[in-house]
């Protein structure tokens, strides 16, 4: 017999009992346990090793286990039951992990930072639950024709923190813009990572028909900043004129004033 190989990660065993097929219930708490491990070792980073091992495909293959034994299990319509715990469990974390943070920040330039790492962050967990996750999709959202657990991710984190995104960061987008034109510092990676995060997050999930066509984001984003482009080079442009071209209006000027002695 094949000795149990234990991993230990955040104080848990993957050397657990092999569920029995009806134990939905015993199988969720294990899944949801280590979704809530994985979370919060990426949102602390605290311990990289954590993120290591919970990568590790040993991990991934024995969670991977446990969603294929509870959908399986006797009970009707199992892959329906896991998907919309999936659903739930997200949602809920979501606004307590991070919609209720991003809330507390509003309009402090912080929350540029807050957003670029939790942007960074879902995108970790979202590479560990597709894998985790991956018979849900392959026995269940593609044969019904439903959002992949992908997709379902991406809307989740798209009514947590976009929602009311724009709004909130349009302001800071803009006053970082415009001290980097001044040459003031600024961090052009957290700006760059924030506009990312917009454009990916609100161009990808398209409310309606014509969201699709044009995603929210061009009028919440980039039509303020290609505005405020535009406002910014006309006033430096006139400026610059002013200062370069003075001698021509100080001729012109003289020119004004002897043809008005002369009629």
């Amino acid at each position: 017999m094949a000795k149990a190989v234990t991993r230990k990660v955040s104080n848990r065993s993957i050397d657990q009992p092999c569920l029995e097929q009806n134990a939905f219930d015993d199988g969720w708490d294990a899944l949801s346990a280590a979704m809530g491990d994985f979370c919060d070792s990426v949102l602390q980073r605290k311990n990289r090793s954590i993120n290591r091992d919970m990568n590790h495909m040993e991990y991934l293959t024995h969670y991977h286990k446990i969603v294929y034994v509870m959908c399986t299990g006797a009970i009707h319509n199992q892959h329906r039951i896991v998907y919309e715990q999936l659903e739930k469990w997200l949602k809920d974390n979501l606004h307590t992990k991070v919609t209720v943070q991003l809330q507390m920040l509003k309009t402090d330039p912080k929350v540029l930072s807050a957003v670029s790492k939790v942007y960074a962050d879902y995108k970790e967990v979202r590479k560990w639950a597709i894998v985790v996750f991956s018979y849900i999709d392959d026995q269940y959202t593609k044969k019904h024709n439903i959002d992949s657990v992908d997709k379902l991710m991406l809307k989740a984190f798209h009514e947590a923190v976009y929602t009311e995104a724009p709004l909130q960061l349009r302001g800071l987008i803009l006053e970082h813009v415009h001290r980097y034109r001044n040459q003031e510092d600024v961090s052009l990676e957290v700006l760059g990572n924030v506009i990312k995060f917009i454009t990916e997050v609100g161009g990808s999930v398209a409310a309606t028909p014509e969201d699709a066509l044009k995603p929210p984001y061009i009028d919440d984003i980039e039509k303020p900043i290609l505005d405020a482009t535009r406002d910014y080079y006309r006033s430096k442009a006139q400026i610059e004129f002013l200062k370069r071209g003075g001698h021509y209006i100080k001729w012109a000027e003289n020119r004004l004033q002897l043809e008005d002695s002369l009629s």
